[in-house]
């Protein structure tokens, strides 16, 4: 193959990999634009629960809040039970356990 012909493929391939990359960093944005939602509406979710006083349900599933855990956004930890990466679950991880019990939205 030709120098020349061996750029053009470079460039070729150098467009394509581009794309992709664009494209995965905007899903990525988008998905962390949602994964803020979600936090934002949890915790919307616990005042309300706390108000009413016991959880919420319908035919679909049920909303209540829960003992014994919070999860909170961390993606340079590591687990504290089995040392995975944060980041591999979303970059969410358990507080330390000396942390005390607080109460979290759960949502089925």
């Amino acid at each position: 193959m030709s120098e020349q012909k061996q750029d053009e493929n470079r460039a070729m391939l150098d467009e394509q990999i581009a794309e992709l990359v664009k494209g995965i960093r905007e899903r990525k944005r988008i998905i962390e634009e949602h994964l803020e939602a979600i936090v934002s509406a949890k915790a919307e979710l616990s005042e309300l629960l706390e108000e009413r006083g016991e959880g919420w349900a319908d035919g679909r599933g049920y909303a209540r809040l829960t003992e014994g855990g919070s999860l909170f956004k961390n993606p340079n930890a590591s687990d504290q039970t089995n040392g995975s990466p944060a980041s591999a679950r979303g970059g969410f991880q358990r507080p330390a356990p000396t942390t005390p019990p607080l109460r979290r939205v759960e949502v089925k």
